[in-house]
C-alpha cells in the first residue's frame, strides 16, 4: 500500500514543481515586460520633445552659420529620422 501512495505522490509532486516553476518565471517575465514598456515610452516621449525641439532649432536662421554645429544638428536630425522609422511614425 505505501509503495502504491509513494508512485502516485513522486509524480504529482513533481509536476506540482513544474507548473509552481512556470508559473513563478511567467510572472518575473510579465514584471519585466512591464518595465521594459515603461522604458521604451519614456524614450520615444524624450525622443518626441528631441524632435520638437529640434524643429525649433532648425527654423532659426544661426544654426546654418555654423559648420560645426549645422554638422551635429543634421546628426541629431538623422537620428531623429532612425527614431521615426522604429516607432512607425513617420
Amino acid at each position: 500500500m505505501i509503495t502504491i501512495i509513494s508512485i502516485v505522490i513522486w509524480p504529482l509532486t513533481i509536476i506540482a514543481y513544474v507548473i509552481w516553476n512556470l508559473y513563478n518565471k511567467n510572472i518575473r517575465l510579465e514584471n519585466m515586460l512591464k518595465k521594459e514598456d515603461e522604458f521604451v515610452r519614456n524614450v520615444l516621449s524624450l525622443a518626441d520633445n528631441i524632435d520638437k525641439t529640434a524643429t525649433k532649432i532648425d527654423a532659426t536662421m544661426w544654426v546654418s552659420a555654423d559648420p560645426e554645429l549645422k554638422i551635429m544638428f543634421e546628426d541629431i536630425k538623422s537620428m531623429q529620422e532612425s527614431i521615426k522609422q522604429f516607432t512607425g511614425k513617420l
